[in-house]
């Protein structure tokens, strides 16, 4: 359904001579991208402010998408089952830790300090190895 908007808006872009047909398809592509990246940061903002954590997944989202960017990963063959598995395994995180959370500052620092690192490695390994696939990345 997304990709027949898409595809329409993009017919009256074409026909507006707003772009071009040969750009069409690059088009498409991030059009669609955008609206999908939109439509997780919407979704996962609303767990949480479901969980009263609105803060800490603006955290998860930046550091997500930086990390996302520059590495590779697992990769579902759709854009739903990615949706899901992401919201899902968001809402789980969320969770689990407001489960295990007692309200200490420890363990909200022991959180931080995990996540900063962790978010730092993966940049850093993302990047290395972001660096061996840019020949290979198609729009």
């Amino acid at each position: 359904m997304l990709e027949k908007v898409v595809e329409r808006y993009i017919s009256a872009l074409i026909k507006a001579q707003v772009i071009t047909d040969e750009d069409r398809e690059i088009y498409k592509y991030h059009i669609i991208c955008a609206l999908e990246s939109v439509l997780v940061i919407m979704t996962m903002t609303i767990v949480g402010v479901f969980f009263h954590e609105v803060f800490n997944v603006w955290a998860f989202i930046i550091c997500f998408f930086l990390i996302r960017n520059r590495a590779g990963g697992f990769h579902f063959n759709s854009f739903w089952k990615c949706y899901l598995g992401s919201v899902g395994l968001e809402f789980l995180g969320i969770y689990l830790v407001k489960q295990l959370n007692d309200n200490t500052c420890v363990f909200e620092c022991i959180s931080i300090g995990m996540m900063v690192i962790l978010s730092g490695i993966m940049l850093v390994l993302g990047i290395i190895a972001g660096q061996h696939t840019v020949g290979r990345r198609k729009f």
